[in-house]
């Protein structure tokens, strides 16, 4: 089920008006083709009648998968304390104590490619807080390389799945070809093994209960720790 309203659009090419759904949550629970759509790019898609422009329109709006136990604020462009400050809007507006002893994962991103991939990671049953550490370990096997990539371009790092057993972290670089890694299972339990203290540490300093923001941040934070604690011996 999805609730959404018809807004009037205007085209900023030929200036045409037609109606498009502004949609306020989408349930995939029962409706897998509303997070296919998502996966396409389809959901928030403006398609102009008249003259075929198309564009994203992008927008804060609830996704909710109860068979995947995920539900994911998407809030896009919202940055530094006004984050903070919508983050706990969220959660002063929502009642989660039940879902978080059933183990439901409550997350906020500020993009819609980080919708996508939270949406994929908790569908492949890994816990994305090992996925955002691996990023930054990838991330430096990289710079270490014989083909460093230049990380001023660098616009996100997300990971992806093609199959059962084919998963990659893709390198999106702003107006140069991106890189995709190839990603394991045994390469995700290995992370987990390692970071697992400080993960857990870092979860408990940053409170991660109710609607959490589980972005690059906190992946840097494990590894700060990390660091700290071998620096310590």
């Amino acid at each position: 089920m999805a609730n959404f309203e018809m807004k009037y659009m205007t085209c900023p090419v030929c200036k045409s008006q037609q109606t498009m759904k502004i949609y306020t949550d989408v349930d995939a629970t029962s409706n897998k083709k509303l997070r296919e759509k998502i996966m396409l790019n389809k959901l928030l898609e403006f398609s102009c009648k008249t003259c075929g422009y198309t564009d994203q329109n992008f927008y804060p709006f609830l996704y909710t998968d109860l068979e995947d136990k995920i539900l994911v604020w998407h809030i896009p462009d919202a940055t530094g304390e006004n984050i903070e400050e919508i983050v706990k809007e969220i959660n002063d507006n929502h009642e989660l104590e039940e879902r978080e002893n059933e183990e439901f994962q409550f997350r906020v991103v500020t993009d819609y490619n980080s919708l996508k991939e939270k949406i994929i990671i908790r569908n492949t049953k890994l816990d994305d807080r090992y996925v955002e550490v691996m990023k930054l370990f990838l991330l430096n096997v990289i710079m270490t390389s014989e083909n460093p990539i230049n990380v001023n371009a660098l616009e996100g790092i997300f990971f992806n799945k093609h199959g059962e057993d084919n998963w990659t972290m893709d390198f999106v670089i702003r107006e140069e070809e991106g890189v995709s890694l190839k990603v394991t299972k045994d390469m995700y339990d290995e992370i987990y093994s390692l970071s697992k203290e400080a993960t857990e540490q870092v979860s408990k300093d940053m409170e991660l209960r109710g609607f959490s923001l589980v972005d690059k941040s906190f992946g840097e934070a494990v590894m700060k720790l990390m660091i700290e604690e071998n620096l310590r011996g």
